[in-house]
């Protein structure tokens, strides 16, 4: 037994503000993630998020913190994040 909490109610977390631009992109989207978390559910094993930034400034801005709050509700689900900061490649 593992201490997820049920798929349902993490899809309804995580996919809550997330704007797809159109239907077929949403369901798409909420296919792969319920998915994704069910297989996780199984497995007792946490997602492995990953999102990188390679600001085109010498700092992050405004913008950046949606995906870092998407990444923070990820974490607080239980899954495992990596946040990383790249140098102007």
């Amino acid at each position: 037994m593992n201490s997820f909490r049920p798929v349902e109610e993490q899809l309804a977390i995580l996919m809550r503000g997330v704007e797809f631009g159109d239907e077929i992109t949403r369901v798409n989207m909420e296919t792969e993630l319920r998915q994704r978390l069910g297989e996780s559910m199984r497995e007792g094993r946490p997602l492995r998020i990953y999102c990188g930034f390679d600001a085109t400034a010498s700092d992050l801005h405004l913008g950046h913190t949606v995906p870092m709050r998407k990444l923070r509700q990820f974490q607080e689900l239980g899954h495992e994040v990596t946040f990383l900061i790249g140098r102007f490649t």
